[in-house]
């Protein structure tokens, strides 16, 4: 049998890292897709056409919808509370309120002063009835929906004063999440008006008599933490579109461009050329990318301006309207969904051979897509919990609080951070199945390939896997670390404990069960060499020596304000101080710095850093991952420590080049453990320290000897490492390789 040619697989690693000549390639492959993509007619049709009709027969549902709900012939009742019978009897008097009363709603004396009313006031005339009852607390009714608006008439009994002028305050009670109490505040605030032009005409007339302009001023006061379920739902629809419109325009070029082309036939041409494939996926990604945020964009726009035309800006998002702020947070919002499905599509689209085959693919996608916008509708759903690392979910609801001018930093930064994890583990996983062998050989890609074991046992993990790893790394530890938090029934110890297993687990049994299946040799793959004693020395000095520096830093934070964790955390976390010295410090030392220094290590340096620097060298390797590492520890699971993010990236750069100088992660873990180990016994004896005058406020800077010899110390350390390993340093055959 003679042989067949085959196309070249893979060029090697090295033509893949990142240089100004592959960029320049990768800027020409993305720009060509691009150019295909757009000269489409269908994309153009998605585009540009969709938005133009979709949007304004949305803006006709929602005006037919909310003029419905508030019909002019329809019956309107308002309670209204007041807190003595006092008040209620005089604010109603001279407000001229008893026409409203249900009692008198037919009276011709009624119907003879409505239509003495302004003409715009007519009709709500008609149909308001007001309901008043008296309550000890107005806030505490309004919060629980008794009433729709409270009204208090502070310093009445001395509203008149001896010169015969009137001086009131009056103070309405709104439900700030209430549209019938923004309704009800509305009305009595215009009869208040009214009533307010009267007597001023009344006293003008008595010559000599300085006047007030305003006798009665009022102002509002918000209560309430529930949203009303109708503004809600109204809000939470306009981010589901604008995300199902971007979605839409992302299908058709994620199909063209994978599942067209093997149909067609090009992509075996374009596979064998000599172009790295992940250049190619790359191309594509971004030609995708491209296509759905513009199609975003122009979704954003058009329902902007159709919601401006129509009058509906202030009706969903109150007198601002859409802002030009509101605006870019919600586009920053689609961009950031769009790199994420861009990326599944492209990974679900991979496994089609033809362009119909990919459409059935998708189907199921789009309406899995629905549900998490349909619960998003529904009354009561909150972000927070599982919710924040809910793909598709997490970003409506946080779209819904951005137009409520509602969202939390942290929670948003919780929703950013899972959002670009399951953005990069769908790149990787669209990477995985473009360079399978159904792929080049226009065969057909089945889900086996996404769980493809490497036939011979390799020495590091790619980098795909261990990003991989910390995508579900990060929500395993959020949660676990949450769930600890709240366990009040357990003692401090027995929560400490818990705490340290699932640290090891997370961050031991994941990286392990990877590399188990991607057939990765353990001592190697995690960077398990032994190495010289300098280099252990090294590590211990670094971990006594940069605590100062980091301190520092913190200090600084706090100086400049840019400190995020409240007064009330900081005592939560003294009283947790409080509580470990009920226990050994041997036990505090052992959950709290050593089993997080071994298995941290074992992850963040030993098996991802390890896979990176196979990839694209030391330098940004190291930054890759301590970055990483810093961002890890950026966020807690009840808050955002921004204080700890510049310590952290910093301990994360020292331990990345201790790693790689000495070829071994068994430093970086005495590094670790050392520096925790330190903080959390300075910590454990604090009282003792301060008695003996040896440590100072933690909002005050250190004294310069004490940084003078963390220098020193950092520089001792830098130096044994340096001269612990031979010039070779980052080399793995530098070191003896412990038995598996």
């Amino acid at each position: 049998m003679s042989e067949v040619s085959l196309p070249p697989l893979n060029p090697p690693d090295t033509e893949t890292k990142f240089s100004p000549q592959s960029l320049a390639r990768l800027r020409r492959l993305t720009a060509k897709e691009m150019r295909e993509t757009l000269c489409d007619r269908r994309t153009i049709l998605t585009l540009v056409l969709m938005p133009l009709l979709l949007y304004p027969l949305m803006a006709v549902g929602f005006r037919t919808y909310i003029l419905t709900n508030y019909a002019d012939d329809l019956p309107v009742e308002y309670r209204i509370g007041f807190e003595s019978r006092e008040e209620h009897d005089w604010f109603w008097r001279y407000a001229d309120l008893s026409r409203y009363t249900s009692e008198s709603q037919n009276a011709p004396e009624a119907e003879s002063s409505q239509k003495s009313s302004d003409s715009d006031n007519n009709a709500g005339q008609n149909r308001v009835r007001l309901l008043p009852q008296l309550f000890d607390n107005l806030e505490e009714e309004v919060g629980k929906h008794t009433i729709h608006l409270g009204v208090r008439l502070p310093g009445i009994a001395t509203a008149f004063r001896q010169d015969g002028n009137l001086e009131l305050d009056c103070e309405f009670i709104l439900d700030v999440n209430s549209s019938t109490s923004f309704e009800a505040y509305k009305f009595l605030q215009t009869r208040l008006t009214e009533a307010n032009a009267r007597y001023l005409e009344l006293r003008l007339n008595s010559l000599g008599i300085p006047q007030r302009a305003t006798p009665v001023q009022s102002q509002k006061v918000m209560v309430g933490t529930k949203r009303d379920t109708q503004a809600v739902s109204l809000l939470s629809v306009v981010p589901l579109v604008l995300l199902l419109m971007t979605i839409t325009g992302a299908v058709y070029p994620a199909i063209d461009l994978t599942a067209g082309e093997r149909e067609r036939g090009t992509l075996e041409i374009l596979i064998a050329a000599p172009v790295p494939r992940l250049s190619l996926l790359l191309a594509k990604y971004f030609a995708v990318l491209s296509v759905a945020v513009l199609t975003a964009t122009v979704n954003l726009l058009t329902m902007s301006l159709t919601l401006y035309t129509v009058g509906l800006g202030e009706v969903l998002l109150g007198q601002t309207g859409f802002s030009w702020l509101l605006m870019v947070q919600v586009f920053l919002l689609m961009l950031l969904f769009a790199t994420f499905f861009s990326a599944v599509l492209l990974t679900i689209t991979s496994f089609a051979r033809s362009f119909k085959e990919a459409q059935a693919y998708l189907v199921p996608l789009m309406l899995i897509s629905l549900v998490p916008g349909v619960i998003s509708i529904l009354p009561g759903v909150v972000l927070e919990g599982p919710m924040t690392i809910t793909p598709l979910l997490n970003i409506v609801l946080l779209g819904r609080d951005v137009l409520l001018r509602e969202a939390n930093l942290l929670t948003s930064i919780v929703v950013v951070t899972s959002t670009m994890l399951y953005a990069i583990a769908a790149i990787m996983t669209a990477a995985r199945i473009f360079g399978a062998e159904g792929v080049l050989y226009n065969e057909n890609a089945g889900w086996s390939d996404l769980f493809y074991r490497p036939i011979r046992s390799v020495t590091a993990a790619s980098a795909g896997s261990a990003m991989m790893c910390l995508v579900i790394i990060f929500p395993a530890y959020y949660f676990t670390t949450g769930l600890v938090g709240h366990l009040a029934s357990l003692s401090i110890g027995q929560r400490l404990a818990v705490a340290g297993v699932a640290t090891g687990l997370i961050f031991g049994l994941i990286p392990l069960g990877s590399a188990i299946w991607n057939r990765v040799s353990l001592a190697p793959g995690f960077q398990l060499r032994l190495t010289t004693p300098l280099a252990f020395l090294g590590g211990i000095f670094f971990g006594l020596s940069l605590w100062t520096l980091e301190h520092e830093a913190v200090v600084v934070f706090m100086d400049l304000q840019w400190a995020t964790i409240s007064p009330e955390k900081l005592a939560q976390a003294m009283e947790m101080v409080k509580q470990w010295r009920d226990l050994p410090v041997v036990v505090i030392v052992l959950t709290m710095a050593i089993i997080p220094g071994i298995f941290e290590e074992l992850f963040f340096r030993g098996y991802l850093l390890n896979s990176l620097l196979r990839r694209y060298g030391p330098l940004p390797s190291i930054l890759a991952s301590a970055t990483l590492f810093g961002f890890f520890h950026l966020v807690t699971s009840d808050s955002l420590a921004v204080e700890r993010l510049f310590p952290s990236t910093t301990l994360g750069l020292v331990l990345g080049w201790v790693c790689w100088r000495t070829g071994s992660v068994l430093p970086s873990m005495l590094l670790h453990a050392t520096h925790n180990a330190l903080l959390v016994t300075l910590a454990y004896y604090q009282e003792q320290l301060s008695d003996h005058h040896w440590l100072v406020e933690e909002q005050d800077h250190l004294p310069l000897t004490w940084i003078l010899y963390s220098i020193a110390g950092i520089v001792v350390a830098s130096l044994l490492v340096r001269f612990s390993t031979p010039s070779n340093a980052g080399q793995p055959s530098a070191s003896v390789e412990l038995a598996q």
